[in-house]
C-alpha cells in the first residue's frame, strides 16, 4: 500500500486513489494550489511495460496528483471548496512544466523527469481536459 498522507485506495480501476483531505501544493509561480478532498487520481498514467523501468509511485507523487488535476480542470483552485471548478486557468504547457518542476523539487532523477515530461508533451494532447 502507498505510504502517502491523505490518500486511500478507491477501488476504481482507472482512478484507483482518492484524496481524503484537501491537498495543498506550492507552485513554481508562487501560488498555493488546493486540490480538494474527494479528488480521484491514478498518479502517473504510464504503459504497463514501462512500469518495469520506472517507479511511477516514487517521490514525485504530488507532481502527478497536481498534473492530473490541472489536466482535468485546465486550472487550479486557490481555496478547497468545490472539486470541479478552477480559480486560475492554465494551459497544457503550464501543467506539463509544473509536473516537471514538482518532480525535480521532490528529488526525482533528471532522466526520469525528462522522459515523463516528453511523454506528457507527446501524449497529453489527446487527453488534456478530458481525464
Amino acid at each position: 500500500m502507498i505510504k502517502y498522507p491523505h490518500i486511500t485506495y478507491s477501488g476504481i480501476k482507472n482512478k484507483p486513489w482518492v484524496l481524503t483531505k484537501n491537498f495543498k501544493i506550492k507552485l513554481s509561480n508562487g501560488d498555493t494550489a488546493v486540490i480538494p478532498k474527494g479528488y480521484w487520481t491514478d498518479f502517473a498514467s504510464i504503459p504497463r511495460p514501462l512500469k518495469l523501468f520506472f517507479n511511477h509511485l516514487g517521490d514525485g507523487l504530488s507532481a502527478f496528483v497536481l498534473h492530473d488535476y490541472l489536466y482535468n480542470f485546465r486550472g487550479y483552485k486557490l481555496k478547497g471548496k468545490s472539486i470541479n471548478r478552477a480559480d486560475v486557468m492554465v494551459d497544457r504547457l503550464f501543467a506539463d512544466k509544473e509536473m516537471k518542476y514538482q518532480m525535480l523539487k521532490a528529488g526525482e532523477n533528471r532522466i526520469k523527469v525528462f522522459l515523463f515530461f516528453v511523454a506528457v508533451r507527446v501524449g497529453g494532447i489527446f487527453i488534456y481536459g478530458t481525464i
